[in-house]
């Protein structure tokens, strides 16, 4: 039920969430970080979808509502591993139509090594992520051809090529009805 006691209806809303999509590798548990040039055992590294705009469109998606993610990937393997998990694992509406293939950049992929006496570390490439801009996520590169009720952008700091024009673009998705969120994660570069 909404704040108001009246229920919510997942028919009634429809996502489209723009932003970042990366493949995640997760390497651990380590108790310490290896140093360099050395090689240490780990019980499990695995892979799966992850950023923050993915992340978003997937669980509202496996909750039953529409959601249509706007990201983009390369043309290399983890463009296929991405792409492949959202067409068979997930319920996000046709993720072929709306991802934004970019020739020369590579998909989004972050390595995780984390243990049980070790701050999360992180090496990433943000490449297509970091370089799409809103003409290349958007419908046509137009804000109007978004079929939602609701669009929510995700890993705004990692997706610096949407910054030019989204002032605008959430001033016309406002101006249409339309209800607009963020979520900026984290700005890696500490600015």
């Amino acid at each position: 039920a909404s704040s108001y006691g009246l229920p919510i209806m997942a028919s009634q809303v429809k996502f489209a969430v723009i932003g970042d999509a990366f493949v995640d590798i997760s390497v651990g548990p380590l108790d310490v970080l290896p140093s360099p040039g050395a090689d240490i055992e780990v019980e499990t590294v695995s892979q799966g979808p992850g950023g923050s705009a993915l992340n978003t469109a997937w669980h509202l998606a496996a909750q039953g509502v529409p959601a249509t993610l706007h990201a983009a990937v390369g043309q290399d393997r983890m463009a296929q591993v991405l792409t492949a998990a959202l067409k068979n694992e997930s319920k996000v509406t046709d993720p072929a139509k709306s991802l934004a293939v970019l020739k020369y950049q590579a998909t989004a992929t972050c390595v995780a090594m984390h243990g049980p006496r070790v701050d999360r570390t992180f090496v990433s490439t943000y490449g297509a992520a970091k370089t799409a801009t809103l003409n290349q996520l958007l419908p046509g590169g137009n804000a109007d051809a978004l079929d939602a009720t609701h669009v929510h952008i995700g890993g705004f700091y990692v997706c610096r090529g949407v910054h030019g024009g989204l002032a605008a673009c959430v001033k016309r998705l406002k101006s249409r009805g339309i209800k607009v969120s963020m979520d900026p994660n984290f700005d890696a570069t500490g600015e």
